[in-house]
C-alpha cells in the first residue's frame, strides 16, 4: 500500500503541470513571507519608500527588457526544434547584449537624474533609488535567463530561477542581516539585499543556461553571425 501511494505521488510530481503549479505556489508563499518580514522590520514609512522604489523598478524593467525575453524564448525554442544550435547560441548572446545595453542606459540616465535632482530627495529615498538603478540590469538579466531556459525546454527550471530562487535568496540574506548580524534594516539595506539576491540568482541562472546548451554550440559558423530577422 505504501509503495503504491509512493508511485502515485511520484507520478503526480513528474507531471510538468504539477511542478509548475508547485513553483507558482512556492513563489506566492515566499512573496507573502518576504513582504510581511520586510514590512514588519522596516516600519510603515520606510516600507513605503522601499515599495515605491520597487514599483519604479518594475516599470523601468519593462522598458529595459523591451519584450526581448519572450521574443528570445520563442526564437530559441524554434531554433532548438530544428537543432540549429549555432542560432540558439548566437540569439542568446545578441538578446543578452541588447537588454544589457537598454537596461544599463536607463540606469545611467537615472543616475544622471539623481546627480541633478538628488538634493531634493531625502537621504533614504536617494540611497534606495540609487540601489534600485544598480539592481535594474541584474533583474532584467535574471528574467532573460529564465526565458532562455524556458526556450531550451527547461520550463520549470526557468520559472523556478525567477519566481523562487530570487525571493528565497533575498529572504535568506535579510534573515542573516537582521538576526545574524544585528543590522538595523533601512530601505537602502533592503535594496542591497535585493542586489545580492539577484547576483546569486543570476550566477545560478547562467550556470544552468551554460549546462543546458550543448557543447557543440561553443563555436558559431558564419551564418550564425549574420543579423537575425527579429533584431533587424
Amino acid at each position: 500500500m505504501q509503495a503504491s501511494m509512493r508511485r502515485i505521488f511520484e507520478q503526480i510530481l513528474s507531471r510538468p503541470g504539477t511542478r509548475m503549479a508547485l513553483v507558482h505556489a512556492t513563489s506566492k508563499v515566499l512573496g507573502l513571507a518576504l513582504g510581511i518580514f520586510v514590512a514588519r522590520v522596516l516600519g510603515a514609512e520606510s516600507y513605503g519608500i522601499y515599495t515605491y522604489t520597487l514599483a519604479w523598478m518594475a516599470l523601468l524593467s519593462a522598458i529595459g527588457s523591451a519584450g526581448v525575453p519572450r521574443l528570445l524564448m520563442r526564437e530559441i525554442a524554434a531554433a532548438r526544434a530544428k537543432e540549429n544550435w549555432h542560432s540558439v547560441r548566437a540569439d542568446t548572446w545578441r538578446g543578452t547584449a541588447l537588454v544589457l545595453v537598454l537596461s544599463c542606459s536607463i540606469a545611467a540616465l537615472g543616475g544622471v537624474a539623481l546627480l541633478l535632482f538628488g538634493d531634493t530627495l531625502t537621504p533614504d529615498v536617494l540611497a534606495t533609488t540609487a540601489g534600485m538603478l544598480v539592481l535594474l540590469p541584474l533583474a532584467v538579466l535574471v528574467t532573460l535567463s529564465s526565458h532562455i531556459l524556458q526556450g531550451l525546454q527547461k520550463v520549470v527550471t526557468g520559472m523556478w530561477v525567477e519566481l523562487v530562487m530570487r525571493p528565497a535568496c533575498m529572504l535568506m540574506l535579510l534573515v542573516i542581516a537582521v538576526f545574524g548580524l544585528s543590522i538595523e534594516l533601512t530601505p537602502a539595506y533592503a535594496m542591497l539585499t535585493q542586489i545580492a539576491g539577484a547576483l546569486l540568482t543570476l550566477a545560478l541562472a547562467l550556470a544552468l543556461v551554460t549546462r543546458a546548451l550543448p557543447s557543440n554550440t561553443r563555436q558559431t559558423d558564419d551564418a550564425s553571425r549574420a543579423p537575425r530577422a527579429w533584431l533587424n
